[in-house]
């Protein structure tokens, strides 16, 4: 048996695996989506519950509506 049919087929698949792991990096980069920190600030005081009890679609959709001003900051 040839040892090379072995490591070619290693070294194919870790280029193809370095290949994609860049192509998904520089994509990440390229198609990041940027948040309004406050949202996060204000997600962290927040139950985290998910309930809708206060009228919005998890707590998440709460605190970027209280960032945006369209809620109260008691909801």
């Amino acid at each position: 048996m040839d040892i090379m049919n072995i490591v070619y087929p290693i070294l194919s698949i870790g280029g193809l695996g370095v290949v994609f792991g860049a192509g998904l990096g520089i994509a990440g980069e390229v198609f990041k989506v940027d948040e309004d920190p406050k949202i996060g600030e204000i997600l962290e005081v927040l139950p985290g519950a998910n309930c809708g009890g206060c009228g919005f679609p998890g707590c998440g959709g709460c605190a970027a509506a209280i960032a945006a001003g369209s809620a109260p900051v008691n909801a």
